[in-house]
């Protein structure tokens, strides 16, 4: 007979284990997400050097993307199509990104 829950005598340990980290990373994603939302609420309301800025908040964006990407990642590693979905996105705003952070540098440059 094969255990579902954590509460059950015959749930194996690492089962349980897996699922208390699990959910442990996911209240740090929360925390993730809400010193990212308001870092970018800020940008917003002192909106002064929209180029600039424009720009970080666009870098900064790829803070909560990585912390929900991981949280998904961490309940649906069995499920294959949609661990693949979910690293391409993240994989394709790393790309933007890294485009955004050097046009940041070039305005920062001068260029």
């Amino acid at each position: 007979m094969s255990a579902t829950a954590c509460g059950d005598g015959d749930a194996v340990w690492y089962t349980c284990k897996a699922l208390y980290g699990s959910l442990l990373a996911c209240s740090f994603v929360l925390v993730t997400l809400g010193i990212s939302f308001l870092h970018i609420r800020h940008h917003l309301r002192h909106y002064h050097e929209p180029v600039v800025q424009r720009y970080t908040i666009r870098i900064v964006l790829m803070v909560p993307i990585y912390a929900f990407d991981s949280c998904i990642s961490l309940f649906t590693f069995k499920l294959k199509i949609v661990a693949f979905l979910v690293t391409l996105m993240r994989d394709v705003y790393e790309a933007y990104t890294l485009y955004n952070f050097q046009a940041l540098l070039l305005c920062y440059l001068g260029g």
